[in-house]
């Protein structure tokens, strides 16, 4: 009831009390929620309840102003409404509070702009007036630095011109003085020239009322003054007595006393340099070079002279005093020069000129009289230690040079330099060293090869008959080796097997390449191709000709004469296959001789090189040509002791037996076949090894060629001794084996066209095993391959039924001259 009637009590009010109410509300939230209460520290809960305590004592004061603790008339809607309006309050102040903010940034930004140009602004000007600034300074530091220049070039120009002026009335007084001089001496009674009166005159005032000089320069006074002052002095003079007429007999007398004035100076300060030089006084030293150096002063290269001797030879006899330094002159040079380096630097001007001037005094002075004794040393003891002497002395000369020039940076003393010190300090041993070096070179050359026939001849004689040896002894000296007897096989062998030294070539090689060592060293860049021509021409003359050639020639002739007895041993082919093999051998180390060491230095002279390689290739070619004949005479001797051994051993019985019993097993071959199987196995070895090594006297293509050579002579001998034999059934059994064997032999070539060659020989001998009615199927139908008709029908023909079975009806008719001993 009383809720209704304040209700109604509050309807009744009306839209005032409404209207009173909500301008109460809206400065509750002005208090509770304004701006500042955000900023402190913000507590939720107390606002809410300050907001829902404000609108609870507002509400009991509409219900029951008098009574404000009425609990049981809660009315919770005006706390919505509240909380409404207050929440869209905090919505408006928040629009507000954000509008707030960008209208604040809006004025920073606008603000912070104006700032940054206002600051640029600033920038610019400071800038512009600094640079300005600075600009104002630097132009008037310089216009008072030219000011200063100005002033200062013209109070030198004053000071100058009142020096130069002094200098020149000195000059004008000193030259006056050697006038009077000069009149005094050539009119000594004129009292007007006495001495006195001039002593006088020089000490008081001349004609014109100036003084006169008084000192060195003075000639009637003996005061001393400065030497270097004087100097200057009697430069001036002489350069002014020089421009003097000189047709004019008045100043001929004052241009000769200022002569010996000047001739005396110039030998004063020479003499204190030397002073200096003694006590190596480097300032005073430096002093009085300086002083003589400006023209025209002509000590000045006599003070570089007499530096160089005194020092040079003070410095080479203390260093040889203090060490055995004298062995190596080279060390001692280059200490010397190291030494005088700072004094020169610090003594003269442009040391460079001068350490050049220094290197070749001591060239001339030490290293050219040094070696030139050691090398009149050395020729006395051998020419051999004369000429590696020599080389060593130039190789390390120039090493020197070199070694000085870079360090003294002698470099710009010209590019000849280094060439001319070294002809300079060798040029009387280098114009005869080519030759003394060829001389040398046909010398040990020759010494060589008679030392090696030498010792050839004693092993002979230990071999020769005592009796030989004893009547040899009492002849004249002859060349044994032509007068060995020729029915000594021992001899003949020796006298081939030995005929060339590995040795020896080695030698003669290694001579070679120590005189073309030297030759590179010592001979100039034009002359070294044609030098090297002709030390390489006495290795081609000596161990070409004289060793090689002669031997082949010998054995050549040796192995002819064995043409005429033959020999089952073979030892005579051997032996010439042995000297085959040494040929190649001293070719080889010849031609690697030739291309490393030859060839290099001969290619610059295209008319050397040439001359070179056709006299090389001249002398390979008549070895070919005498290894080839020589190896055609071996395989003629070859062949010819293999038909000699069947000859002698082969039995026309052999392939005739009468039965199996008196027949030789069929699992061996014949004796004449086993002899030569064993022959040609013997020289085989000699073909092909060396001592037991596969070395033998001929390799690659041209041992194929030997051997396919020899393979075919061999062919060609079997069937020439297979035209003379019969045989039976039987018997053709036995020659088919021994052909095998021979094949088997031939196997041992490792030759393409010996193992063809005796592979159709095998097969063509299969006809002496079939019987006579199957011949036809062998020949007609082609059964045999590619072996040759005539062969089939020579082996046919030396069958004992050749007749009787008609088997020449098989076969075309036999070439015209051939003839079988079945016929």
């Amino acid at each position: 009831f009383k809720f209704n009637m304040a209700v109604n009590s509050r309807s009744a009010e009306g839209p005032r009390s409404r209207a009173s109410s909500n301008a109460n509300r809206m400065d509750m939230f002005r208090n509770v929620m304004s701006k500042k209460s955000f900023m402190d520290p913000f507590d939720c809960n107390s606002m809410i309840e300050r907001l829902a305590s404000h609108t609870l004592r507002a509400q009991q004061a509409i219900l029951d102003p008098s009574n404000l603790d009425q609990s049981d008339n809660f009315d919770p809607s005006p706390l919505v409404e509240m909380f409404d309006e207050a929440m869209q309050y905090l919505r408006s102040l928040s629009d507000q509070v954000a509008d707030d903010i960008k209208f604040l940034e809006e004025e920073v930004e606008r603000t912070e702009n104006l700032q940054k140009s206002r600051a640029q602004k600033l920038e610019t000007m400071i800038s512009q007036s600094g640079t300005d600034l600075e600009a104002k300074v630097e132009k008037t530091i310089s216009e008072v630095h030219k000011k200063v220049v100005h002033v200062g070039d013209q109070l030198k120009n004053k000071d100058a011109s009142k020096l130069r002026a002094l200098e020149a009335k000195t000059i004008m007084e000193h030259f006056a003085a050697f006038e009077e001089e000069a009149m005094r001496r050539q009119k000594p009674d004129n009292p007007a020239y006495a001495p006195e009166r001039l002593g006088r005159r020089a000490s008081g005032s001349d004609l014109s009322g100036g003084r006169r000089p008084v000192g060195l320069l003075s000639p009637f006074s003996d005061k001393k003054q400065d030497l270097h002052e004087c100097a200057i002095v009697i430069q001036k003079l002489y350069f002014i007595s020089s421009q003097l007429p000189e047709h004019n007999d008045r100043f001929k007398l004052v241009q000769k006393e200022i002569y010996l004035k000047f001739k005396e100076i110039e030998s004063q300060l020479f003499a204190e340099f030397e002073k200096g030089l003694q006590s190596l006084d480097k300032k005073k030293m430096y002093s009085y070079a300086n002083a003589l150096y400006p023209p025209p002063f002509e000590k000045y290269t006599d003070c570089v002279k007499q530096f160089t001797t005194v020092f040079i030879k003070h410095e080479y006899e203390r260093l040889c005093r203090a060490s055995d330094s004298k062995e190596n002159v080279f060390q001692v040079v280059e200490q010397i020069c190291t030494l005088a380096e700072p004094i020169v630097k610090t003594v003269f001007r442009s040391p460079q000129s001068v350490m050049a001037s220094f290197v070749q005094e001591i060239a001339d002075s030490v290293l050219k009289s040094r070696i030139s004794d050691k090398l009149l040393e050395a020729e006395s003891r051998s020419m051999d230690d004369y000429l590696q002497h020599l080389y060593n002395a130039h190789k390390e000369a120039k090493k020197l040079l070199s070694v000085l020039a870079a360090k003294f940076n002698l470099v710009d003393a010209g590019s000849q330099y280094q060439e001319k010190l070294l002809k300079f300090i060798f040029d009387s041993h280098i114009d005869n060293y080519l030759q003394k070096e060829l001389q040398h070179l046909e010398a040990e050359y020759a010494a060589t090869l008679e030392c090696f026939t030498a010792e050839r001849e004693q092993e002979m004689q230990k071999l020769m008959p005592r009796t030989q040896s004893t009547k040899k002894s009492s002849k004249k000296k002859k060349s044994s080796m032509q007068e060995i007897p020729r029915s000594n096989p021992q001899l003949e062998a020796l006298k081939l097997e030995n005929m060339l030294s590995f040795d020896v070539a080695t030698q003669m090689i290694h001579d070679n390449k120590r005189a073309l060592l030297r030759c590179s060293e010592l001979v100039g860049t034009s002359m070294h191709p044609e030098a090297t021509d002709r030390i390489f021409s006495l290795l081609m003359l000596f161990l070409g000709e004289k060793h090689i050639l002669n031997a082949l020639t010998e054995a050549l002739e040796a192995t002819n004469r064995q043409t005429a007895k033959p020999q089952e041993d073979g030892n005579g082919t051997k032996q010439f296959l042995f000297i085959v093999r040494d040929a190649n051998d001293l070719v080889y180390l010849l031609q690697k001789h030739f291309w490393e060491s030859v060839l290099p230095a001969v290619r610059p002279s295209v008319d050397v090189y040439q001359n070179c390689v056709s006299q090389k290739n001249e002398i390979l070619g008549r070895m070919e040509k005498l290894l080839a004949s020589g190896l055609d005479v071996t395989l003629h001797i070859i062949v010819g002791n293999f038909e000699n051994i069947l000859a002698k051993q082969q039995l026309k019985s052999d392939f005739k037996p009468s039965d199996e019993s008196n027949a030789f097993a069929l699992g061996t071959c014949s004796k004449a076949c086993e002899s030569c199987v064993k022959y040609l196995k013997s020289q085989m070895e000699a073909i092909k090894k060396k001592d037991g090594n596969d070395l033998g006297c001929l390799n690659g293509q041209n041992l194929e060629i030997l051997l396919q050579e020899l393979a075919n002579r061999i062919h060609s001998a079997l069937l020439n001794h297979f035209k003379t034999l019969t045989v039976n059934e039987l018997g053709g059994m036995l020659l088919a084996r021994d052909i095998h064997e021979y094949q088997k032999c031939i196997n041992d070539f490792q030759s393409k066209f010996a193992d063809e060659l005796f592979s159709k020989l095998r097969e063509a001998s299969s006809i002496l095993i079939v019987p006579p009615e199957n011949i036809s199927t062998l020949v007609d139908e082609g059964r045999m391959g590619d072996v040759d008709n005539d062969m089939l029908q020579l082996f046919a023909r030396i069958r004992g039924d050749y007749k009787t079975a008609n088997l020449q009806q098989h076969f075309v008719a036999p070439p015209p001259g051939i003839t079988f001993a079945s016929q």
